[in-house]
């Protein structure tokens, strides 16, 4: 097992991983549920891209709000990635940086941007997934590693509306592909998914927050 690998092992056990797919999982039926219960409201020609945006509102508010529990070994960050005030999730982890995002294509990157390119940069160094720099040089240079930089991203099928995927990607520093992927959801485990109580009250606090962005309403 390469050393990037074991990085990511470390920092995400099955636990963790487990969290990070059931929440996806959670933020997809939140949008889901919002979808039917507001089907007028969303009834018009350019509600594709509506719908778009309301689906990586509901699965990204779902992980930035789950991660901040005691439990899990994460946390999370809004950042500022340009001049025009737009700006990003990251979940981090003691060893990673992620970046939260729709794909077409279950091993594909996030669409390029240049912070994206910028942070996978960080990833220069891995030499057939190993870290290039060894731990004698570490201890008398006296700095640590830098976080490496990774992605969660999750497919959603429109036909038949349901998560198609959820995985973890490894970009390399050029950000033309992946070096490792890891798989959060699998078809067998979605399709035998159901919510529990808890999270089916966090469906519903979900939705009342989708419908106050959204919709300008409290309740």
């Amino acid at each position: 097992m390469t050393d990037v690998v074991k990085l990511l092992n470390k920092d995400l056990d099955a636990e963790t991983k487990y969290f990070l797919g059931s929440n996806i999982q959670i933020g997809v039926k939140a949008f889901l549920q919002f979808k039917t219960e507001n089907i007028e409201f969303l009834k018009f020609p350019k509600n594709t891209l509506v719908l778009g945006h309301l689906l990586s509102y509901s699965v990204e508010k779902q992980l930035y709000t789950a991660v901040f529990n005691p439990e899990i070994t994460l946390t999370a960050k809004i950042k500022k990635v340009n001049g025009y005030g737009c700006r990003t999730i990251e979940i981090v982890s003691p060893n990673f940086v992620f970046n939260i995002g729709k794909t077409r294509k279950k091993n594909a990157l996030l669409n390029k941007s240049k912070y994206k390119e910028e942070a996978a940069k960080m990833n220069f160094g891995l030499v057939g997934e190993q870290l290039s720099l060894s731990l004698d040089n570490i201890v008398q240079n006296s700095f640590s590693i830098p976080k490496r930089y990774a992605q969660i991203t999750y497919g959603f099928d429109n036909t038949i509306e349901e998560l198609k995927y959820a995985n973890i990607l490894i970009p390399n520093s050029g950000y033309t592909d992946s070096i490792y992927s890891l798989e959060l959801i699998t078809k067998e485990k979605n399709s035998l998914y159901a919510v529990n109580k808890k999270e089916e009250e966090m469906i519903v606090s979900l939705k009342k927050e989708l419908k106050r962005e959204f919709m300008g309403e409290a309740n």
